[in-house]
């Protein structure tokens, strides 16, 4: 009986880790010479390691489509070693933009850390850990580490802007 309860949220789990799903959103922004710039930007999280069809294609496929300025991984691309599906997509997205990275909880977990920062920089790939980046002095990209991003949303809280 357990199992017959437990089978559509396993089905569920698999389904909704398996599926590719686009949002659109825009963001208008009328810079201080009253000009507009479009970005595109293709944002991934939690690909925890996950095969998308032979090589990454369906995923590819997807982004190529979108036409993004930059891709930006904000966490958790894998879930442990061997890192495979990853660094395929990688070695392939690289070639569509630039690639923008933030290790999530996972890459923490995971352990070996070293060893896929090595190949995200084989990829062409940017880790914005403690960094900022100015693409094309449109858009200013920052990788913050999740200590300080509590230690941020704690100061906004006790301010009372959110």
């Amino acid at each position: 009986m357990h199992a017959i309860l437990l089978l559509p949220f396993l089905f569920f789990g698999h389904l909704s880790n398996s599926h590719l799903s686009v949002s659109d959103y825009t963001l208008s922004h009328k810079t201080s010479q009253k000009r507009s710039s479009d970005l595109s930007i293709v944002h991934i999280s939690d690909l925890h390691n996950k095969n998308f069809g032979y090589r990454q294609s369906r995923l590819i496929h997807k982004i190529k489509t979108l036409r993004p300025d930059f891709i930006v991984i904000t966490g958790d691309l894998v879930d442990h070693a061997p890192h495979h599906h990853a660094i395929v997509f990688l070695q392939k997205a690289a070639r569509i933009c630039p690639i923008y990275y933030v290790r999530g909880n996972h890459e923490f977990i995971a352990g070996n850390y070293s060893d896929l920062k090595r190949k995200l920089n084989a990829c062409g790939v940017c880790i914005l850990n403690n960094r900022s980046i100015d693409f094309q002095k449109t858009a200013i990209l920052t990788g913050l580490p999740a200590w300080m991003i509590r230690f941020f949303m704690e100061k906004i809280k006790i301010t009372g802007y959110c």
